[in-house]
């Protein structure tokens, strides 16, 4: 009886660590557990509507977008969606050479020829003996873009507060708990996420990173993070060392802790030059407000100048008017007299 009571507890304590850990998350994504840990996430997982990812190793496939989507002025209609943490813009029928070409290894940017969105690339592993998985959906649903809008809108990094943005689709794909390769036998698991949103013309990404253990100083692997149009200057790449490349979960580039948004759709310079018009646009009624206040006090200006002028040329007469009186006066008087 004392060692089936035992047993008993020593399960229920299995248990509790089960539910308590990352374990816990990878048996129940919406459990309140994962949303507290991953709160920063949008919801993934079989329960949010996500596909999973056939768990072999370097997997991809290819993904059709509902309408293009603008990424540095040029129109993409599809990507391959990789497992190692990148994702391919393509436009046409072609193969996904990445993989091969690079032997499954990041590389640094400006990338000629690749036009790539990445948010954790690296060499991950996923096969079906771990408990790694990566998750994708095309969003459609009202309530899901909305917030995405929302959260566009509180932390656009563009600055130029789009109220009407609203995506007309959106991808949010999630790479959950997977290991570097050739470090399985280490507990150390990345979980992140790459959303994609876009209303034909705007588009966004946002990378969301939930706990992020590797690299460290036991799994020494290359990480690129960043995006890439495919020529020699159209790029942008997060620089950091490669082992503290993991407080991306604690940093930002728009106030909101693990979040990085980026608006993508052109140029910045171009995007600089949106928020210059906008603002003349949005700004015409006060600038003519302010040129009414500029005239109004120019012309007080010049009625008090032309006032102190006439009373400086009108002044020194007093005096003599006063005397030619006082003389007229008594030239009559004298007069009188004689």
């Amino acid at each position: 009886m004392c060692v089936e009571f035992k047993m008993i507890k020593f399960l229920i304590l299995i248990l509790a660590f089960v539910n308590s850990s990352e374990a816990g998350c990878f048996l129940n994504h919406s459990s309140m557990d994962c949303r507290l840990r991953y709160r920063n996430l949008y919801d993934f997982g079989q329960e949010a509507g996500d596909t999973n990812f056939t768990k072999m190793d370097d997997h991809f496939i290819l993904v059709q977008t509902p309408s293009v989507f603008k990424f540095y002025g040029k129109s993409f209609s599809s990507f391959y969606l990789s497992s190692n943490g990148v994702i391919e813009l393509i436009n046409k029928n072609i193969s996904f050479e990445l993989h091969n070409k690079f032997q499954y290894e990041p590389t640094s940017f400006p990338l000629l020829g690749h036009s790539l969105i990445a948010p954790f690339w690296s060499d991950h592993l996923q096969s079906t003996d771990e408990e790694g998985e990566v998750f994708y959906r095309m969003v459609s649903d009202s309530e899901t873009l909305s917030q995405i809008a929302y959260d566009i809108k509180l932390y656009d990094p563009s600055n130029l507060r789009m109220n009407n943005f609203m995506p007309t689709w959106s991808c949010i794909a999630t790479w959950y708990q997977l290991k570097a390769h050739n470090h399985r036998r280490f507990p150390y698991n990345n979980t992140f996420q790459l959303v994609l949103a876009s209303n034909g013309e705007a588009s966004y990404i946002m990378f969301n990173y939930g706990g992020m253990d590797w690299p460290n100083m036991n799994v020494n692997v290359s990480v690129t993070v960043g995006y890439n149009l495919g020529d020699s200057d159209s790029f942008f790449q997060i620089k950091d060392s490669a082992l503290n490349i993991t407080d991306l979960q604690h940093r930002s580039n728009v106030g909101l802790r693990s979040r990085w948004m980026y608006r993508v759709d052109r140029h910045k310079s171009e995007i600089i030059h949106e928020i210059l018009n906008m603002r003349i646009t949005d700004s015409s009624m006060l600038y003519v407000i302010l040129i009414l206040i500029i005239l109004i006090g120019i012309n007080s200006l010049v009625n008090t100048a032309l006032w102190i002028i006439k009373c400086r040329i009108e002044t020194p007469t007093l005096p003599s008017l006063f005397y030619n009186k006082q003389l007229n006066e008594s030239q009559m008087v004298l007069s009188q007299i004689a």
